[in-house]
């Protein structure tokens, strides 16, 4: 028994040996704690932990001068509940890092730690700080994003080496003002929380470089903010701002502002006076129109007022030479002032979902240091303007869901990599060149139907020729008859001879090519009519079932044609719904004979009011019968 104990003694003591060898002894016995107060052996990393390996090498530890300085799991590690008490023991610790994990709870001796210049605990689930916190005066910077904390010692302000303190994401109703004598503070991060107002006590952080107070019931910017003139960055986004104080102009420093996701209807021309402001965000307010003093904020490079109601911009505007981000979708700009092709600097310039109509403008085409345009969703017409296939930076080019009805020649363009052209006007000898070009990825798709809806009367034994007119080198053609393939009829033009009235109905083509592969150009119906075939449509003929046909065109814009069989008396409906279900257009919802019969809709809602693009479902009902197919409008 008495060798079992001295075995025993002397392994012990050459294990802790070892470790002392490493660390001292309180710093070794304080990690075997934390390891198994916090349930180590489930971690999802615990590399060397309870080993005689060196204690730097454990994962996540880091040591000088035999005591442990540094425990940092980067990532969560599934730390669970408490930190131990023995943490206090670690006295030589200066970063303690535990974000993303599940800790609970801070033990009072945390105190101790007098010589920790790093606190992080991002992504925890603590509720509350113990009082023992103010007394790491040493402290640089203390992370407690993301957590429940509900409140703040007021004693915090006493922490006066603290640079960074971040407390985005919890329940904070009020930040306790003794933080205004956190003089060295640099960050200061409260965004995410319930806080009513910006404590104007924040103004006294004389060091104060970046204050975030996002996210939270805040509906006005004290002026005492506006004396700060240490502040670089400040961001106030989606907060109940309805206006900006005219003493803005005191931020002489100012290079990051964010106004994103506010109520403002307007900006204060004294904007103009942040002459150092870099980073403008004005996205979603309701902006109708930016000041004419937007000019003078010469080193501005970004410039961000999307998802507004701007209908123009100052001619200001080209003023901005440093600019290199234009941020601008989602309003309702009907043009661009020419000034805009003055911007030199400009990278990126984001137009889309706007009301731009008519031509492309050509002052974009004088961007020559412009990467990322997108034009997208507009009303623009006609020609792409060549200078744009010309551009010598430009590597993503949107364009897709206009009514463009050419683009230029891309061949010269060395650095242009995306294209998106589909839901315009384009045919064939529009797409094949592009095409060739295999270093772009090109994306079209389904296209504008060409040519015009007619009604042509003609007189039995009469000879008309129809014909469609569509450029490209390896088309192919096939003409229809209500929707019903004419055999032989392969060319694009299509002889229709009147021998009788059989021959009325309407006319269309459809054009493939070899080179654009999966896309199908209509040609939009001739309605042909034969004279003097009243008697002959006066005879329905009966159907032998109920049907309902798919309509033609398909897609189509603007109108479709949808024909259904009723083989006996009896109310019908026929509806249009949207895809999630709602009911778009009533086209019928009456007593009919049997009979065939074909009616148009006109992409309409029942109110008048032109629908957009999408996929649509039809569905008709007479007696217990039901039939529903789906049809698809493009514009």
């Amino acid at each position: 028994m008495k060798s079992f104990i001295i075995c025993v003694f002397v392994c012990s003591f050459f294990l802790s040996g070892r470790i002392l060898s490493q660390v001292l002894s309180q710093d070794s016995l304080a990690l075997v704690d934390f390891y198994k107060s916090t349930k180590g052996a489930t971690w999802s990393k615990n590399t060397n932990w309870l080993t005689n390996k060196p204690v730097s090498q454990w994962y996540g530890v880091r040591a000088e001068a035999n005591r442990v300085s540094a425990i940092s799991f980067e990532t969560a590690n599934n730390l669970k509940d408490s930190i131990p008490a023995s943490i206090g023991n670690l006295t030589g610790l200066k970063e303690l890092d535990l974000n993303f994990n599940y800790i609970s709870f801070l033990p009072p001796e945390i105190g101790g730690l007098k010589a920790l210049e790093r606190l992080h605990l991002r992504s925890n689930q603590l509720q509350a700080l113990p009082l023992e916190i103010v007394e790491l005066k040493s402290l640089k910077e203390l992370e407690l994003s993301e957590n429940y904390l509900t409140g703040l010692p007021d004693s915090l302000g006493s922490l006066e080496n603290l640079e960074v303190l971040a407390l985005e994401n919890n329940k904070l109703t009020e930040i306790p003002s003794s933080l205004g004598n956190l003089r060295h503070l640099k960050t200061l991060i409260i965004s995410g929380n319930l806080i009513p107002a910006i404590p104007p006590s924040v103004s006294r952080m004389a060091s104060l470089s970046i204050l975030n107070v996002g996210l939270n019931p805040i509906d006005a910017i004290p002026f005492e903010i506006t004396r700060m003139d240490s502040l670089k960055e400040l961001w106030v986004y989606g907060c109940r701002i309805s206006s900006i104080p005219p003493e803005i102009t005191g931020l002489k420093t100012l290079r990051r502002l964010g106004l994103q996701g506010n109520l403002l209807s307007s900006l204060p021309e004294e904007i103009d006076s942040l002459k150092s402001l870099k980073e403008l965000y004005l996205d979603n307010n309701t902006l109708t129109a930016l000041p004419e003093g937007i000019g003078e904020l010469k080193n501005l490079k970004v410039l961000s007022a999307r998802y507004n109601r701007l209908t123009l911009l100052p001619v200001s505007i080209g003023l901005l030479k440093n600019l290199g981000e234009l941020r601008l979708e989602h309003n309702r700009l009907a043009a661009i002032p020419k000034e805009t092709g003055d911007l030199d600097s400009l990278r990126q310039l984001y137009l889309n979902n706007n009301f731009l109509e008519d031509s492309i403008p050509r002052e974009i085409g004088k961007l020559k240091n412009l990467v990322y345009l997108s034009l997208n969703e507009n009303l623009l017409k006609g020609t792409i303007p060549s200078d744009l296939g010309k551009m010598p930076k430009l590597k993503y080019l949107y364009l897709e869901v206009n009514e463009l009805d050419s683009l230029p020649d891309f061949s010269a363009d060395t650095s242009l990599q995306t294209l998106t052209a589909y839901d315009n006007k384009l045919t064939f000898e529009d797409i094949e060149p592009v095409l060739k070009l295999t270093k772009i990825s090109f994306y079209y798709g389904p296209q504008d139907s060409i040519g015009q809806y007619t009604d042509t009367m003609i007189n039995p034994g009469d000879v008309i020729k129809l014909s469609v007119k569509v450029g490209g080198t390896d088309n192919k053609y096939q003409w229809f008859r209500n929707g019903i393939m004419i055999a032989g009829a392969n060319s694009e033009v299509y002889t229709l001879n009147a021998r009788d009235s059989l021959a009325y109905g309407a006319y269309n083509c459809m054009i493939t090519n070899g080179i654009v592969k999966d896309l199908e150009i209509y040609s939009r119906p001739v309605n042909v009519v034969i004279g003097s075939m009243t008697a002959v449509l006066d005879k329905p003929e009966v159907p032998n079932a109920f049907e309902l046909h798919q309509n033609f065109p398909n897609p189509f814009n603007p109108a479709t044609r949808i024909s259904y069989d009723i083989p006996r008396e009896g109310r019908v409906r026929l509806k249009i719904y949207s895809i999630d279900g709602k009911e778009v257009a009533t086209l019928v919802d009456e007593f009919e004979r049997a009979g065939k019969r074909t009616v148009v809709w006109n992409g309409r809602d029942d109110r008048g009011n032109q629908v957009s693009s999408g996929l649509y479902f039809y569905r008709l009902e007479s007696g217990n019968e039901i039939k529903i197919r789906k049809m698809l409008l493009l514009k």
